[in-house]
């Protein structure tokens, strides 16, 4: 028979009720062994164990797979497990200090809690002493303003003059680094650009010039053709550099990470730039969230991890665009969800590049709710797509629709890529369907619209060519007709091919009869 639990502490806490709940709904489903509810929950008896032990918050995903496993309501115990969560964290003290920024960049004096990227900090120390320009690019939310400022300032000595696009170089020998030069690329800069080129070429000061990915080869055609900037590229943390990310700046706040925290923080954010200031949020919030001096994945969790911090700053966006912004939007994170794969890139080519899109996509990409890099733009994170209630309504409608709306924003890409290629143009059935689900109101980019309209127009050539043979035969019977005189016509009229047509506009009785001739039976 399978081992008794050990009886749990009658102390009245918010943790031994969920425990109690849990042993209650195992009873109820038949008292089954730990051993069937892993086969059932596929998690280990010794974890489903630990569940209902009453010594720790189990994990979401591990309460709602012991729950099924039980035949419970899962969205019942979704909510009290969230419930749970809430009544166990412990608020921060008002004098203690955070050791994680959240959503804003780490400064000169955070450079103690600045982990991760000394191998990138080195790099970039090191391009700094060999060049007079250095163009420092990656997307949006790697963390080029944090690596600037508690990276590389910290370990520079000297005078550093840290700036923004557009103000005035000051002269000398200080370095002088600029963040965000893509602004200087902002309608009606034109000339604060042609300033601060002018300077650069002039021999000024040396700089670092931090940009977004989209904007770096530009950004370096500033220094002029004299002169190749070094390029240091922000990518994403491996997994060794995650991990110190994580754990040392907790351990400076005299706190520890609990393992499952640290494995699901690091597989969210691993391979994903863009994830990095969501990571940063969701750690601060699980450190408000702690259990005495722990960082628990229950914490984690009850914060919402990466997807619902997201989701708020997405709907308070798309709160504050008037009707057009908010039909771009929706238009556009359709687009950046692939029917039943998840979140995907798009290209700029599959945009519309009105200012009114282009401002839309910049107000998220602020929010750091979509990452753009050099030629794609994403969401932050994948948890996205189900964790904001209106992307997720968005998706839900017309499933066959978006389907239809890729293929046709493929192939329209494939054409353009191709200089317009009259052979890849739809055709037949697949035109048909592509121009049925258009017949409703769509929005469809420009690029879209023009490559629906050249296969429209590229199929119907061949039939206004049937109907003009069709016209001319029609023409040449009545002229033969008319030919005989007008005496009826009793038998097979020879009928001349279409490309001679012509020769019947002479007189009839010097029209000649043509070699090749097909026979029209008119009865």
């Amino acid at each position: 028979m399978p081992r008794a639990e050990k009886p749990l502490a009658p102390d009245g806490s918010a943790l031994t009720a969920f425990a109690a709940g849990l042993r209650a709904l195992r009873e109820n489903a038949g008292n089954p062994s730990y051993r069937e509810l892993a086969r059932r929950a596929h998690f280990s008896a010794t974890t489903l164990s630990d569940a209902a032990g009453g010594r720790r918050l189990p994990s979401l995903a591990v309460t709602l797979a012991y729950v099924r496993a039980c035949d419970g309501d899962a969205g019942e115990w979704e909510r009290r497990w969230r419930a749970t969560a809430a009544e166990l964290t412990t608020p921060a003290p008002a004098e203690a200090t955070a050791p994680y920024r959240g959503l804003d960049a780490y400064d000169r004096e955070d450079a103690g809690l600045f982990f991760g990227r000394d191998r990138l900090v080195d790099t970039l120390v090191a391009a700094v002493a060999a060049h007079r320009c250095v163009v420092v690019t990656g997307p949006s939310g790697a963390g080029k303003t944090s690596l600037l400022r508690a990276g590389l300032l910290p370990r520079l000595s000297g005078a550093v003059v840290f700036t923004t696009a557009g103000e005035r170089l000051p002269e000398g020998d200080a370095l002088v680094v600029v963040d965000q030069c893509e602004e200087l690329f902002a309608p009606g800069r034109d000339d604060d650009r042609a300033r601060f080129a002018a300077a650069l070429r002039t021999g000024g000061p040396r700089v670092v010039l931090a940009v977004r990915a989209d904007f770096a080869d530009r950004c370096a055609e500033l220094a002029g053709p004299r002169e190749t900037p070094a390029r240091v590229e922000v990518g994403p943390m491996t997994a060794d550099e995650l991990r110190q990310a994580i754990t040392a700046p907790a351990a400076r706040a005299r706190c520890l990470v609990e393992t499952p925290l640290l494995t699901t923080a690091v597989a969210l954010a691993h391979g994903r730039p863009g994830a990095l200031p969501w990571l940063s949020h969701a750690l601060l919030e699980t450190w408000r969230r702690r259990s005495g001096t722990r960082l628990t994945l229950a914490g984690f969790q009850a914060a919402g991890e990466f997807g619902g911090p997201a989701a708020g700053a997405a709907e308070a966006v798309f709160d504050a665009l008037g009707p057009p912004g908010r039909a771009v939007a929706r238009d556009l994170f359709r687009r950046l969800a692939d029917p039943g794969e998840g979140a995907r890139a798009v290209s700029a080519d599959e945009l519309d590049d009105t200012p009114l899109a282009a401002g839309v996509v910049e107000r998220f990409v602020r929010a750091r709710v979509l990452v753009r890099d050099a030629h794609r733009l994403r969401p932050a994170h994948e948890t996205l797509l189900g964790a904001w209630p209106r992307l997720a309504a968005w998706l839900e409608e017309d499933g066959a629709g978006r389907r239809t709306h890729r293929e046709l924003t493929q192939a329209a890409a494939t054409w353009r890529r191709h200089h317009r290629d009259p052979s890849l143009l739809l055709r037949g059935a697949h035109l048909a369907a592509v121009r049925a689900w258009a017949r409703h109101p769509r929005h469809l980019t420009v690029h879209e619209r023009a490559y629906l309209d050249a296969s429209t127009a590229a199929e119907t050539r061949p039939r206004r060519r049937g109907w003009l043979a069709a016209l001319l035969a029609a023409l040449c019977v009545l002229s033969a007709a008319a030919g005989l005189g007008g005496q009826p016509v009793c038998g097979p009229v020879a009928l001349p091919r279409a490309d001679r047509c012509p020769d019947l506009c002479r007189p009839a009785a010097a029209a000649p009869a043509p070699d090749n001739a097909e026979a029209l039976d008119l009865g």
